[in-house]
Formats: C-alpha cells, sequence, structure tokens
C-alpha cells in the first residue's frame, strides 16, 4: 500500500466513460479484423492488399486488448484515436468507390468513438480520476 492509500485515501479508478470507450475501441477493432479476414479469404492470400489489411488490423485488436490490461486512459485515447483515423479514412474509401454501407458505417464508427474518447477523456481529468 502506499502512503496516500494507507491514509484512508481512495486509489484512483476508471469510470464508466473508460469502459465505454474502451469497449467501442475493441468492437470497432474486431469489426476491422472481421472484415479484412473477410477480404483475406474471399482474395485469397495472394491478394497483398487484403494481407497488408489484415495485418493492420491484427494489430489494432491487440492493441485494443492492450487497453484492457493496462487499464490507462492515455493508452485508451491513442488506440481509440488511431482507430477513429482508421474508420474516417475508410470512410472516405467508401466514398471513393460510390458504396453508401461502407461509407456511413465507418463514419459512424469514427463519430461514436471520438465521442466516447471525449468523454473518456473528460472523465480522466476529475480528481482522484486514474489516467
Amino acid at each position: 500500500m502506499t502512503s496516500s492509500t494507507a491514509r484512508g485515501a481512495a486509489a484512483p479508478t476508471l469510470g464508466p466513460a473508460f469502459w465505454v470507450a474502451a469497449a467501442v475501441t475493441l468492437v470497432s477493432a474486431f469489426v476491422s479484423l472481421g472484415y479484412s479476414v473477410a477480404g483475406v479469404i474471399a482474395d485469397g492470400a495472394s491478394d497483398e492488399y487484403a494481407l497488408y489489411a489484415a495485418s493492420r488490423s491484427v494489430a489494432l485488436a491487440a492493441a485494443a486488448i492492450a487497453v484492457l490490461t493496462a487499464r490507462s486512459t492515455r493508452v485508451l485515447l491513442v488506440v481509440g484515436g488511431a482507430m477513429t483515423i482508421v474508420q474516417a479514412f475508410d470512410g472516405l474509401i467508401g466514398l471513393t468507390i460510390d458504396d453508401t454501407v461502407k461509407t456511413v458505417g465507418p463514419f459512424a464508427a469514427a463519430v461514436v468513438t471520438a465521442v466516447a474518447l471525449g468523454f473518456a477523456a473528460r472523465e480522466a481529468r476529475r480528481p482522484g480520476a486514474r489516467r
């Protein structure tokens, strides 16, 4: 125990906004992973672009899991921020190929992730919050 804990001070905690943002980030990473694996299966391992997308998605899914292990708002903001950028670019790709579902879905996910991260960042600034 630290001296502050020994004197009765509460240990820093993670609030509900952290867990919601972590869940949104995790779901987003695994949806991305699912789509990239489906691309590899559909196009075969000979499609180098599908393989690159899958490797990126595996790394982001692993990072999203690491957020839960680290229990750190700072780590969440970095990984969630990366997922938000990926989703926004996926939405731009959807626009480029003129596919409404592949445009609206990623853009909506980017907005939801960004909002959840904003609440988590705000929550982390409160007194006694774990960062």
